[in-house]
């Protein structure tokens, strides 16, 4: 959004709220600003978590290949049990 514009949505709709309500959109706003800034959070810590092969993969031939080595592990495991 352009500041321009949102110096209008101020001029137009917020200057004239009143203290109470300014306070209250403040909160909202506040609220969704920490959600969103949590979702980047969680993005930038599972950022890097795939394997290099897979850039340039095809995505379902990569979930297959790794639920078929999971389930070799699996049942490997099992076996030395």
């Amino acid at each position: 959004m352009a500041t321009s514009t949102i110096s209008d949505l101020y001029k137009q709709h917020i200057q004239n709220l009143s203290t109470s309500e300014m306070e209250e959109l403040i909160n909202l706003i506040q609220s969704d600003l920490r959600q969103k800034v949590e979702i980047c959070r969680r993005w930038e810590e599972i950022a890097g978590a795939a394997s290099f092969p897979l850039v340039g993969e095809d995505a379902q031939q990569w979930v297959s290949q790794s639920r078929r080595e999971g389930d070799l592990s699996r049942q490997q495991s099992q076996v030395s049990r």
